[in-house]
């Protein structure tokens, strides 16, 4: 059921962190509808940011569906959210981000722009994988580290290279990204750029 704000603001609920059986929590729902109303409302009632549900927290969800007003909710209500790691990737929220919004909406607030996820990759490790070129703009421009390797030593350029894409390659390498860097198979960006390469334009 759909309860109103004002409601809820004033009548906390037992169940107010109860997990459902898809996995979410009233908090989580919130999120995943874009409702900040109803998230400032169900945090009034002391709804938990920290409870875990199929998307990881409800910071997660707001940032997978790009809720900004959500996200913006919960980092008002505790900062430390932003620095929330989801349990199966271990991923911060800024490791969630879509686009430039969402990405400046962590940056602004002194999120860690190198932080590593389980699996030894930063943010922009993941923005150059899934090709959100704004995203990995705004990251290289508030500090993000291009030399950083990741998942089998890969460096950013390392994954930019093996998608062939001339935007995020150049922007990585005006951003100081070694060219000559190996990783763990001892593959250098240059070597991956010769063999996926499907231009002549490098």
């Amino acid at each position: 059921p759909c309860f109103p704000p004002q409601l809820l603001s004033k009548h906390a609920s037992i169940g107010i962190n109860h997990v459902s059986s898809g996995g979410e929590t009233p908090l989580h729902v919130a999120c995943r509808l874009g409702n900040a109303e109803v998230v400032r409302a169900l945090l009034r009632c002391q709804a938990s940011g920290h409870v875990v549900g199929t998307h990881g927290y409800p910071i997660h969800t707001a940032m997978k569906f790009t809720k900004a007003g959500c996200a913006e909710a919960l980092l008002e209500a505790d900062l430390s959210q932003m620095h929330t790691e989801d349990p199966r990737y271990g991923g911060t929220p800024l490791h969630w981000a879509k686009n430039r919004e969402m990405s400046m909406l962590l940056l602004e607030r002194g999120c860690n722009v190198n932080y590593l996820s389980k699996s030894g990759e930063t943010a922009l490790h993941i923005m150059v994988r899934r090709a959100r070129f704004p995203c990995a703009m705004v990251l290289l421009t508030h500090g993000a580290d291009p030399n950083c390797k990741g998942e089998h030593g890969n460096t950013p350029l390392h994954l930019a290279m093996k998608l062939d894409n001339l935007d995020l390659i150049k922007a990585l390498i005006v951003f100081g990204a070694d060219v000559k860097c190996h990783n763990d198979f001892g593959e250098s960006a240059g070597l991956i750029a010769a063999r996926h390469s499907k231009g002549s334009n490098r």
